[in-house]
C-alpha cells in the first residue's frame, strides 16, 4: 500500500532587514579594515566578521577598468551577520569550524568601481585592488544611505578552492 506523507520543507537565507533600519545602524566604513581574496571580487569585512561589503564580478571574461554601480556584471551588497568569512575559500571543512551566517544585506545601489592593475589570467591568482567610491545602500523604507568609499585588495584573484 502506497502512502503519501506530507513534507513541509523550511528554507531560510537570513532575515528580513528590520523596518526600522536607518542610515544610523550603518558601521563606520573605517570597521571595514581585513580584507578576504579569493574568487572574483573584492571582499571587505570589520575584524569580528559581523559586518562585510561584497563586490562580487559574475560577469564573463575579464571585467571592465572602470562601472557605475549598479551594473549587470557586478552584485554589490553590504552584509551584517557573524562568522561572515569563516571557511572563506576553503574546500576542507572541520567538524568545530563556525559557519558563516547572514542576518540581512542591503544592495549598493550607487557608486564608481576602478580597478587598480591588471586582472590575472583566469584560475591562476595574482593580486587586484577597486578603488570603490561614494558607495550608496538602499535602506529597508526605500531611501539611500552613503556607505563611503574603500580601496580593497584581492590578492588572489581569479583563485578558487578546489
Amino acid at each position: 500500500m502506497l502512502r503519501w506523507i506530507p513534507l513541509v520543507l523550511i528554507v531560510a537565507c537570513g532575515s528580513v532587514v528590520p523596518a526600522t533600519y536607518s542610515a544610523d545602524d550603518l558601521p563606520d566604513p573605517a570597521t571595514l579594515s581585513e580584507e578576504w581574496g579569493c574568487g572574483t571580487g573584492f571582499w571587505a569585512s570589520d575584524p569580528g566578521q559581523t559586518v562585510a561589503l561584497r563586490l562580487a564580478y559574475q560577469g564573463e571574461g575579464q571585467p571592465d577598468a572602470q562601472v557605475q554601480l549598479p551594473h549587470p556584471d557586478w552584485e554589490a551588497v553590504f552584509v551584517e551577520g557573524s562568522d561572515l568569512y569563516a571557511n572563506w575559500c576553503d574546500d576542507v571543512i572541520e567538524a568545530d569550524e563556525p559557519t558563516p551566517v547572514e542576518h540581512w544585506e542591503l544592495p549598493v545601489v550607487a557608486g564608481t568601481l576602478v580597478l587598480v592593475g591588471e586582472p590575472p589570467e583566469p584560475f591562476t591568482g595574482g593580486e587586484l585592488s577597486v578603488r570603490a567610491s561614494d558607495l550608496v545602500v538602499e535602506l529597508p523604507d526605500g531611501s539611500e544611505a552613503p556607505l563611503g568609499s574603500f580601496e580593497i585588495t584581492n590578492p588572489m584573484w581569479g583563485f578558487f578552492a578546489g
